[in-house]
């Protein structure tokens, strides 16, 4: 009974892959511990930090340096290769006298890629070199070299992750068969670390590949179209969620960022900037323009804290420009005869002017609560600080256009845009309120302002920040592509005229 149970053991491929491994430590356990060779099957990342003789940099660099093999470690690709192993590389290839030390230090680890990176402080920014250079023919797209700032420490070693992290973008599993098996499996060096799972897989040359048992690092597995060679190489068409990755670092930068200049770390320290916000846009605006019509707008935005504010005269005059007009445009266009207030009827107020007058009237608190929010974004563009909600920046612009015609490009610093729809909303209002008579033509013009309030809405869920202190900041992979136009003079004569699309990282 026994001799049946071990001989069937003996035929488990499942059993025969862990019995290797078994016997793969087992072996490694008697050598030296400088001796020791493991290869991840996947292969490896190297990541050097070039030595600063600053402290503060030291330290950075070895956040940098912990920060990037987490993110190659999710990544699941390039497993990071230990710190100790660093060592003994670069020492080996020092004593070598190599004319690059961290080429050869790479070569003796047999990574896959490996990164240098370089770090150094500019007045109160601190830059980061990273340079990219892969070992294997079949990475030569991962050849790059970038360059990030920050003023926010912290910022540099997410920056430096999210780049690593963009470099798994459309990167399939490249696997080892490592050894064969009996019943046409073989021991394939990847596991559910590089996403891979119990199932069937597409190949190229070898039909489908049939996933028996998934380790962390290894399967057994077994292809339809034949028995790979050992040694062989096998792509699978796996490919990691890049996006949502990168948002795990892209986050951490804006909350770095938020942390340092928004608006209860700047400004307001002594009470919640939140409420201070909501207090300033429904009671303090409303009472200063009561007071002083558009101008208030301006000194309202005082009770944020801003220091040395300065109204902006272009925002004051358009807005005092619409809420003149709203007042004087229907006694204006009637030759001053009709009744100046709009709930008055008289003979030279027809019913299309009465209620044009009474849109008018009644959307003038919009009016200044659009030039408020117009100083809002200029006051804290001045002063490199970033409004209270900001954290959920999208929902709470998204929230603004809503409410006040253009009030989430405002709330984003996107004056041009905001004033923009708040014209065009306010125009065809006007057009809507003017021709409403029951025919289809006042209808249709509803419908075309309930059309430009949902693009309003939607503009400001996604529009980028306006806030140069914040773009500095999180800008880099995320950077929106920019069309570019040149013209290249040849040696031999003639020029070549270039257009394309340039992103930036």
């Amino acid at each position: 009974m026994m001799k049946t149970l071990d001989t069937r053991l003996s035929r488990n491929p499942v059993t025969r892959a862990a019995m290797a491994v078994l016997v793969t430590l087992a072996a490694a356990a008697s050598l030296d511990a400088a001796e020791i060779r493991v290869n991840p099957p996947s292969g490896g990342v190297a990541i050097f930090v070039l030595p600063s003789e600053d402290s503060a940099l030291e330290v950075l660099g070895a956040e940098t340096a912990a920060v990037l093999r987490e993110a190659f470690d999710r990544s699941g690709r390039f497993v990071p290769v230990e710190e100790h192993r660093l060592r003994w590389a670069l020492g080996g290839a020092r004593a070598e006298r190599a004319g690059d030390a961290y080429e050869a230090a790479a070569r003796r680890l047999d990574a896959d890629l490996y990164l240098v990176i370089g770090l150094r402080r500019m007045g109160e920014a601190y830059r980061a070199t990273m340079r990219s250079e892969p070992r294997r023919e079949e990475l030569a797209g991962l050849k790059r070299t970038a360059e990030f700032e920050s003023r926010i420490m912290g910022n540099i070693p997410q920056k430096l992750a999210l780049a690593a992290v963009m470099l798994h973008r459309d990167l399939p599993v490249r696997a080892s068969v490592l050894a064969p098996l009996e019943d046409g499996c073989f021991i394939l060096g990847a596991g559910q670390w590089h996403g891979l799972d119990k199932g069937r897989w597409p190949l190229r040359g070898h039909g489908e590949l049939e996933v028996l048992s998934c380790g962390r690092y290894e399967s057994v597995a077994r292809a339809t179209a034949g028995l790979p060679a050992a040694g062989s190489k096998i792509t699978i068409p796996i490919h990691q969620d890049v996006r949502s990755l990168a948002r795990l670092y892209e986050k951490r930068i804006s909350d770095n960022t938020m942390a340092r200049y928004g608006a209860g770390a700047a400004l307001i320290r002594d009470s919640d900037p939140r409420k201070r916000y909501l207090e300033g846009a429904c009671i303090v605006n409303p009472g200063g323009n009561a007071c002083l019509p558009v101008y208030g707008a301006f000194l309202a935005t005082g009770y944020l804290g801003f220091k040395d504010p300065k109204a902006d005269a272009q925002g004051l005059a358009l807005s005092g420009s619409v809420l003149a007009l709203q007042f004087s445009m229907v006694p204006l266009a009637t030759g001053f005869s009709a009744h100046f207030f709009p709930w008055k009827r008289d003979a030279d107020k027809s019913p299309e002017m009465q209620r044009l007058q009474i849109f008018l009237w009644a959307s003038s608190p919009l009016t200044v609560s659009a030039a408020y929010l117009d100083q809002l974004a200029v006051q804290f563009s001045r002063s490199g600080t970033l409004p209270p909600f900001f954290e959920d920046r999208n929902a709470f612009a998204a929230l603004c256009s809503a409410v006040v015609p253009g009030g989430g490009q405002f709330y984003k610093a996107q004056r041009i845009a905001g004033w923009g729809f708040f014209l065009s909303e306010m125009s065809l209002g006007a057009a809507s309120a003017y021709y409403f008579d029951g025919k289809a033509r006042g209808g249709l013009l509803l419908g075309a302002l309930g059309a430009l309030k949902l693009a309003d809405i939607a503009s400001a869920f996604f529009m980028r920040s306006g806030y140069e202190t914040y773009n500095r900041e999180t800008g880099g992979w995320d950077e929106a592509p920019a069309p570019f136009l040149g013209i290249r003079d040849e040696p031999e004569g003639g020029r070549i005229t270039m257009f394309g699309v340039l992103r930036r990282y």
